[in-house]
Parts: structure tokens; sequence; C-alpha cells
């Protein structure tokens, strides 16, 4: 495995090409796109980036974690009729390489990846002290782009301008 694919985070890279990795990129793509999720998550004073696909298939879940690792979670449902749910997700780094790597891919989640990248690099990457310690400006910029992921992530019809009711 190279320093820039250990860098990356990712898994199993060390014998694989560059299409077999823009294979793997494009296909993670689809799944963020159409059962998936960029966002930030902020609980406290802490704000972190997140990628997750949550699906009822565990062999897309299996995938995921073997190609780019991550976390499973399994919701239980008590309906009987309904499968159970798993969830993969990445955090922090490596779901910013990631999302570096799908943005071109991406169909529906491209302005996401985008805000989710800036965010990183001009959030993240200034947090090196303990959180504690940030600078309150730096704690507003997180914020405000954890607003921004929020609004792109908003349920629901879009709200036109000048008609928010």
């Amino acid at each position: 495995m190279s320093e820039e694919e250990k860098e990356e985070g990712l898994t199993g890279w060390g014998n694989k090409s560059t299409v077999t990795r823009e294979i793997h990129f494009a296909r993670l793509a689809m799944a963020i796109d159409c059962d998936g999720y960029i966002s930030i998550r902020h609980s406290g004073n802490t704000y972190s980036l997140c990628l997750g696909v949550a699906n009822t298939n565990e062999k897309l879940i299996d995938w995921l974690i073997q190609n780019f690792r991550g976390n499973r979670y399994i919701e239980e449902y008590r309906n009987e009729n309904w499968k159970d749910k798993s969830t993969w997700e990445i955090f922090g780094y490596p779901a910013y390489k990631l999302a570096k790597g799908i943005k071109q891919f991406l169909i529906l989640k491209q302005e996401r990846a985008e805000v989710a990248i800036e965010y990183f690099e001009k959030c993240t990457k200034l947090t090196k002290t303990t959180q504690r310690q940030r600078p309150k400006w730096l704690i507003d910029r997180q914020e405000l782009y954890f607003q921004q992921m929020k609004t792109l992530n908003r349920r629901g019809k879009e709200i036109e301008e000048g008609n928010e009711g």
C-alpha cells in the first residue's frame, strides 16, 4: 500500500489499479446518491464530518466496510414484516478523503460533497487543539457550515425565497 493510500485511510488498495479505484468511488457515489447522506454532525460544541449509507441488504454494507472501513449500525424493527436496516458510517479524515474521491461521480449530492470538503479544509484541519481551546470564530465558522449542510439536507418541498410562509 502506498503512503498516499495509507493517508487516505482506505483498505485493500495496495494492488488495485487507478481504474479499479475510480470504479469503487463511482459505486460509493451511487450508493450515497441513492441510499446515503453526507452530513456534518453536531453535538454540544463538537462538529464532525460524516458519510453514510443505510440499506436493508447486508451485502452492500459488507462491501462498504470491506473497501472503505467505517462502522456498521443495525436498527431492528418491531414490525415482523419489515427487514432490519443496516447503516454504514465513516467520520473525520477518512470521510473527507472519500468525499473528495466521489465528488466527481455524484449526481444528486455533489453540492453536499463540496460543502463537506470545504468545511473540512477550512475548519477541521485547524482544530489541532482540544475542542475547549478552539477560538469563538472557529466555532462560529463550523456552525455556519453545519447550518449550510442542514439546509441542503432538509426534507420536504423546497422553499422559494421570499415565500418562507
